[in-house]
């Protein structure tokens, strides 16, 4: 018989001086529907730090539980990290409602919300967009001057864990990739997050991949090719701009790749070689004939955009950095 939810309460305590600061986060997990609350959905309630709002809350519906495994998996990268740099990741919902409850007042509530923006930053972790009081929680369960713990990373991972293994649909007979909605190659996830280090979420770059991705789950392949190949210039873009001086910039994007395959070796050599089949099928596309996108060449572009994301915010720029 399968569970039909789960639970985890954190807390966060940071002593000051004379002063004692605590936030709470209860989240829980809903995996089967009833008359009050719909299937894989996921619940936070929070006691915020300060004295303006008493309570927050979010909750969210995801059409299927594979997302519980991305926002999972990003965590763990972030985690993973000496300094956590700020990262966030945007999920698609089904539906969401979030309020904020000021002292002695009424919430204030939003429906019918679209999508999740989670962001980790050093020891926090906001369950939307940042700026808000919506649910949040830090990664230590105490802070004094003896140090800060990471206890409360730990739980949460335990219970995104422990939410994706009593699932209905999680069959531990076979490996984690072959569950149901779990991409072993393409991480839309992975390129936001790597995204979101050059560029906010309101930006051309991000938002045209994030339009790539959902018309390629509603099987517009072509209108997947065109959008990608968009954001695809923009990613040159800051690739050119970062190692050739403004006279010698092409004006164009097909000046952009031949440059880099003839004047460069290594990752800016190897980012325009993983671009240009994307251009290649977005230039087919983008002319008057009767080529149509498939299935398969759809989730290649993506692929080569997740790697060139990689190899350019992952590897060449944080080398430069550094």
């Amino acid at each position: 018989m399968y569970q039909d939810e789960a639970e985890v309460f954190l807390k966060s305590t940071e002593g000051t001086g004379d002063y004692t600061f605590e936030v709470t986060l209860r989240i829980t997990a809903y995996f089967r529907g009833d008359n009050l609350i719909d299937e894989n959905t996921l619940a936070f309630h929070c006691d915020p730090i300060g004295s303006n709002y008493n309570s927050s809350f979010l909750q969210v519906t995801f059409d299927d539980w594979s997302k519980v495994v991305a926002i999972r998996d990003f965590l763990a990268d972030c985690f993973s990290e000496e300094v956590i740099r700020r990262q966030a990741m945007t999920v698609d919902i089904e539906d969401g409602i979030s309020s904020i409850t000021p002292w002695n007042q009424s919430p204030n509530e939003k429906e019918g919300l679209e999508e999740m923006t989670i962001q980790v930053e050093d020891d926090r972790i906001e369950f939307m967009r940042s700026g808000t009081v919506l649910p949040y929680i830090f990664t230590y369960e105490e802070s004094n001057d003896g140090g800060k713990d990471n206890r409360n990373a730990e739980k949460l991972l335990n219970f995104f864990d422990k939410i994706i293994s009593l699932h209905p649909d999680f069959d531990p007979d076979i490996e984690g990739s072959e569950n149901p909605g779990f991409e072993p190659l393409f991480d839309q996830h992975r390129v936001q997050s790597l995204l979101n280090e050059v560029v906010s979420s309101e930006s051309d770059l991000f938002c045209d991949y994030q339009k790539a991705v959902r018309e390629f789950e509603d099987e517009e392949y072509g209108d997947t090719i065109r959008d990608l190949g968009r954001a695809a210039e923009k990613l040159i873009e800051i690739l050119s701009v970062e190692i050739y001086d403004e006279e010698d910039l092409s004006s164009n994007m097909a000046g952009r790749l031949n440059k880099l395959d003839k004047t460069e070796e290594g990752l800016p050599s190897l980012i325009g070689k993983t671009i240009s089949p994307l251009w290649w099928l977005r230039n087919q596309i983008s002319h008057a004939n009767e080529y149509e996108i498939t299935e398969e060449e759809a989730l290649y572009a993506l692929l080569c955009f997740q790697m060139a994301s990689e190899k350019l915010i992952g590897g060449f720029l944080n080398k430069r950095q550094q």
